[in-house]
């Protein structure tokens, strides 16, 4: 669907379910950047692909590193191109939300669990502790 300015996009998404958004960088009433983090801050769930005339690689990479999916410059639009972005990019937020679903699913496992399971960095730092390896260690300090 085709929205003139980025209140009437996000009021459409809000009414509407979208799979994925192709979001222009220079609309009427938001430009840049700050276009971007206003629709990815109200529907972090939502892939989308900037779209912008201007060739400004270096806002598009901090764009992509802020969880936009793709950016294509409108010079080089070809329906093929939005094809491949829209299925790559639907494809990917897909692979993103199962991979932390699982993560948060092992979260749980691991912090609930009795046994003592730890989690450390490259350095051997403990990043976490189950509930059971905290109570094993309370254990371990009370005992002479």
């Amino acid at each position: 669907s085709k929205g003139g300015n980025l209140k009437e996009g996000i009021e459409q998404i809000r009414n509407e379910r979208f799979d994925v958004v192709l979001l222009d960088l220079n609309l009427p009433d938001s430009m840049g950047q700050a276009t971007f983090e206003k629709l990815h801050s109200s529907f972090p769930e939502i892939p989308i692909i900037l779209t912008s005339g201007m060739e400004d690689e270096k806002l598009a990479l901090k764009l992509i590193e802020l969880g936009a999916q793709d950016y294509i410059n409108k010079s080089n639009i070809t329906s093929r191109i939005i094809e491949k972005s829209i299925l790559h990019s639907v494809e990917r937020n897909k692979l993103l939300i199962s991979l932390q679903k699982s993560e948060e699913f092992t979260q749980r496992i691991i912090s609930s669990s009795n046994d003592c399971i730890k989690e450390l960095d490259l350095k051997g730092n403990l990043l976490s502790m189950s509930e059971g390896g905290q109570k094993s260690m309370e254990i371990d300090e009370l005992e002479p």
